[in-house]
């Protein structure tokens, strides 16, 4: 009988674990890390491999002991199964030194339990220094932020490394990497370095796009080694050129003016722009730069027009502002007045001063009632120039350079000449664009029969306000008086109205006027078209006030036909500050008046006897008597006595009353006349031009006497005898 006891030894397991100190994700992910385990005992205090084990543990096979070489990756572990309790075992790893730094093998002996074995590479690390220079005239650039990008080529890298500054020091809040990338910002003079960074990874180095630089690079690029990396960035300012050019628009660019030879002063200021985008002057920016110089940031210089100047090598980018003393005469216009100095484009400052124009009115204002005034021509003479000192005396000269139209006129050797007709009242010229500051001098021609007032003849052109040369021709005036003188006897025409008509012009006015006692006449007299009317009688006169002066007139009277009229001064001119007059003379038309006495009678005695006629006149004025004058008035053969005459006539005679007053009504009468029949013709009537007869024919009154013959008698031939 055989007994057979089998002894199996325990297994255990071996859990072989790679550990990683590193920011590098490759290290983790792609990395092969190689182990070697080996299997055996302590012999007298030296580790000897089991050279009887020769078998494969789960995929891992053992020879004389040990392992063929295992690989896991980063972060990752292999368990070996199967493994002889009580053996103990070794874990070695192959390792790069230069990249790692390793925390050693591993011992141990298989248990029950699972035997961990973890080895920890530790990455090693390097530097990376970023040094900035810059290279410009403009204290600007020298305290300007340039921005830069670290870029890693693991963008698993999101860290926070420490950094520090050109003296070791470090700055606060480090370099924060984010998905492999981050950012900082230097001045000129200055550097950063990243601490710690892990070997192996690569990195580029590049700065933000700055206009205005032409930017150079050392070691932009590489791999974090043990010993520093440095990036090295120069950025030289580009250069460029500014030139300021002066244009000049002036009619007053030759002659007395001189404006082509006019300096213009102008400054040019360098600087930068704050965050506003404000200008902000650079104090320290001086130097010579072509045609400027500058000292604290600004040139002053001189140009006249055409003319330009030139500053080069100016820093790009560089900002400038040009300005231009102002100048009172002109209006200045700029382009390119503010900017950017440009290595690619030149830049030009250019600026035209054009001289201010003005307005000068001419106006004209005639005040007269002739409407004739208003549609004639006045001229007018308009001198450009300027007021020259001459051994110490001071007189205007017209500037012959001024050959232009301005406005409504035409100017030669800077005089214009022109008519206006103030066909309204009033008239004006407008000349247009004429430059500021130039004097002027307006002067009316001679005005016959006017006076002639102004205001701003003389000035100076000005852009703000429009200059205003006003003439008032201001008609001469004079007096016309018309008188009437009446030569009557009738008392009536003392009270008749005589009609006047004055032709003046073709005036339209109503003119106050003064009678003969220098009293005003009620509402005046009025002219429509150049005529009035007015009535005076006998002893009147009128005096019409403010006439045109030299304005032809002509006074007529209405007719009238019981009057012969003389006249003096009816036609004629009226004279400045004169009282023209002119006098009518109205004399009664005057007749006879003749009495005849015819007597037809038998009667010797009739013959030679008196009759005795009375003529009574219809005007009891005529022959007024008084208790002083009882003379009466004789006309002719007759006198009468409060318009009354008596006369005796005897048979055939006549007798005549001469000049009587025509129109005068008369009645003649005769005394007593018994034992007549009385025939009379014309003994009421009118005294007319011709002669007026009267005749009375006393005819002397007759009987009838009837003789009667009575016959006594018986003869027949008696009764017939």
């Amino acid at each position: 009988t055989t007994c057979t006891i089998s002894n199996t030894r325990s297994t255990g397991r071996l859990q072989i674990s790679k550990a990683l100190v590193s920011d590098r994700s490759k290290d983790k992910t792609s990395e092969q890390y190689t182990f070697t385990v080996t299997l055996g005992n302590t012999v007298e205090g030296t580790f000897v491999a089991d050279e009887g084990i020769d078998k494969t543990y789960n995929n891992v096979t053992f020879n004389h002991g040990v392992s063929d070489p295992i690989s896991i990756t980063g972060e990752s572990s292999k368990v070996i199964t199967g493994l002889p309790q009580g053996i103990e075992y070794k874990v070695v790893e192959s390792v790069n030194s230069e990249k790692f730094t390793q925390s050693g093998d591993v011992t141990g002996i298989i248990g029950a339990t699972q035997s961990v074995a973890t080895i920890t590479n530790t990455r090693k690390s390097g530097n990376l220094k970023i040094t900035k220079q810059v290279v410009s005239a403009a204290a600007a650039d020298r305290d300007r932020l340039f921005n830069f990008a670290v870029k890693l080529d693991d963008s698993k890298i999101s860290k926070t490394y420490t950094l520090k500054d050109a003296a070791g020091e470090e700055v606060a809040g480090g370099i924060n990497f984010s998905g492999g990338t981050a950012t900082l910002s230097l001045k000129h003079g200055e550097s950063f370095t990243i601490v710690g960074l892990p070997t192996d990874v690569g990195y580029t180095v590049t700065e933000a796009s700055v206009s205005g630089f032409t930017a150079a690079s050392e070691g932009a690029s590489g791999t974090i080694a043990l010993t520093e990396s440095e990036a090295l960035f120069t950025n030289t300012r580009n250069v460029g050129k500014l030139t300021v050019k002066k244009s000049v628009a002036s009619d007053l660019s030759a002659g007395l003016f001189g404006d082509a030879e006019k300096r213009f002063s102008f400054t040019v200021q360098m600087g930068t722009l704050d965050a506003q985008n404000n200008f902000v002057l650079d104090g320290s920016f001086s130097g010579n730069y072509g045609d400027m110089t500058f000292a604290n940031g600004v040139a002053e210089l001189e140009l006249t027009g055409g003319g330009e100047i030139t500053a080069n090598n100016l820093p790009g980018d560089m900002r400038y502002v040009v300005s231009e003393t102002a100048d009172d005469d002109f209006n200045t216009t700029s382009i390119g007045a503010t900017g950017a100095i440009s290595a690619t484009r030149d830049a030009v400052a250019t600026f035209t001063n054009t001289r201010k124009t003005g307005k000068l009115i001419v106006s004209k204002t005639v005040e007269s009632d002739v409407s004739s005034d208003k549609s004639q021509q006045y001229s007018f003479t308009v001198n450009l120039g300027k007021t020259v000192e001459t051994d110490g005396v001071s007189e205007f000269v017209t500037d012959t350079s001024l050959n232009k139209r301005y406005g409504s006129a035409t100017f030669a050797e800077g005089k214009a000449t022109f008519t206006l007709r103030p066909s309204t009242g009033s008239a004006s010229i407008t000349l247009s664009n004429l430059p500021q500051g130039v004097e002027y001098q307006v002067v009316e021609g001679a005005v016959e029969h006017m006076t002639t007032t102004s205001s701003g003849d003389v000035g100076t052109i000005s852009a703000s306000e429009a200059s205003t040369a006003a003439f008032v021709n201001k008609r001469d005036t004079g007096n016309l008086k018309v008188s009437k003188e009446l030569v009557s006897d009738l008392t009536a025409d003392a009270n008749l109205p005589f009609t006047f008509t004055v032709k003046l012009g073709n005036v339209n006015k109503t003119y106050d006027a003064f009678d003969q006692d220098n009293n005003p006449v009620e509402n005046g007299v009025t002219f429509t078209n150049g005529t009035g009317t007015f009535t005076l009688k006998g002893g009147e006169s009128i005096c019409l006030q403010g006439v045109p002066a030299g304005l032809s007139y002509t006074v007529t009277e209405t007719a009238n036909n019981n009057f012969t009229t003389t006249k003096n001064g009816d036609k004629g001119a009226t004279v400045k500050d004169v009282t023209t007059t002119a006098t009518f003379t109205n004399t009664r038309k005057t007749g006879d008046l003749r009495l005849t006495k015819r007597v037809v009678s038998d009667l010797v005695g009739d013959a030679t006897k008196d009759y005795e006629l009375t003529v009574t006149l219809a005007d009891t004025n005529i022959g007024k008597t008084t208790e002083l004058d009882t003379a009466g008035k004789t006309y002719g053969g007759l006198t009468f006595k409060d318009g009354v005459a008596t006369v005796t006539l005897k048979k055939d005679e006549s007798i005549t009353a001469t000049d009587l007053p025509t129109t005068l009504g008369y009645t003649v009468t005769e005394g007593n006349v018994e034992g007549f029949t009385v025939a009379k013709s014309n003994d009421n009537g009118t005294i007319g031009t011709d002669r007026s007869d009267v005749v009375f024919t006393n005819t002397r009154n007759t009987g009838d006497l009837t003789v009667e013959k009575a016959l006594a008698s018986d003869l027949a031939e008696d009764a017939s005898q």
